[in-house]
């Protein structure tokens, strides 16, 4: 497809009517494929955590830190809130998701495995009253098996070399207690298995945790000179749109009350029906 540079895609439409018959027909057979919506354009596909770091971000080291440092911190605020049974069994990957949920500031990524549920996530906000006019709602596709296929050969390669490292280390010392540790994954899928969020059910969701400054920048260094297969796609979708396509989704029953499966989630149904004619 024209436009792919580096297993990367940024497709406008020009209308919603426009992108939904896209994703009815090109996308329909792609069940390998995750979605987000964000609702401006310009936004980069990075972590609430990574964009509270970006100042340390060129600094490693000190960014890991700081995210250990900050999970052991909301683990240590969650006692007495969950209970003991409940956070003996979690891993780390849990203990995020269980704070992504409850507004902790994480280095994982909301998406979700229907692009429906994506775009309402693009379309449902409205920008607040002094923010410089959008011209694009943006939802984005993500090939999950290609970036895991690439993921895992690159970590087997890391290993190997951390591996052989050790080795020559341990014989260069006599030692023989070293053992080589597990290296962490660039790209992370996480599904958790919890139960405590029906929210996550209701959406499809799922999160990503990248260990690049954002995903986009993950997938142009992983897919370098990939012309021909797209692994990230942008999609852009006029701003003008906002109220057909809530209505349109709205009739799929895709809107806060059954993604939301709460109160708050009812009444913010409600209440977009005073904003949106004919919701």
């Amino acid at each position: 497809m024209h436009g792919i540079e580096n297993g990367y895609l940024e497709q406008k439409f020009e209308t919603w009517t426009e992108f939904a018959e896209y994703v009815q027909t090109m996308m329909l057979n792609y069940n390998d494929c995750i979605w987000r919506g964000q609702r401006k354009q310009i936004w980069n596909l990075s972590s609430t955590l990574d964009r509270k770091c970006n100042s340390l971000w060129y600094d490693p080291l000190e960014s890991a830190r700081l995210q250990k440092a900050h999970l052991n911190n909301f683990k240590l605020s969650a006692r007495g809130k969950i209970s003991l049974a409940d956070a003996k069994g979690m891993e780390d990957n849990e203990w995020w998701a269980l704070g992504q949920h409850h507004g902790l500031a994480t280095p994982l990524l909301d998406w979700t495995e229907s692009p429906f549920v994506a775009a309402f996530f693009a379309f449902s906000e409205q920008p607040p009253p002094l923010e410089p006019p959008n011209q694009y709602r943006a939802v984005y596709f993500l090939h999950e098996t290609s970036a895991e296929k690439v993921d895992s050969s690159n970590t087997a390669h890391k290993e190997s070399i951390q591996l052989i490292k050790e080795l020559e280390k341990s014989t260069s010392t006599l030692a023989t207690t070293s053992q080589p540790h597990e290296t962490e994954r660039e790209i992370e899928f996480i599904r958790p298995m919890a139960s405590e969020n029906p929210r996550l059910v209701s959406q499809r969701g799922l999160f990503v945790a990248c260990r690049a400054a954002s995903i986009e920048d993950w997938v142009r260094t992983n897919f370098a000179n990939e012309t021909t297969n797209i692994v990230l796609q942008k999609s852009l979708i006029p701003e003008h749109d906002r109220e057909i396509a809530l209505k349109s989704l709205n009739r799929m029953n895709i809107n806060h009350s059954t993604l939301f499966p709460d109160l708050d989630g009812a009444s913010r149904h409600i209440n977009l029906s005073l904003d949106i004619p004919y919701y």
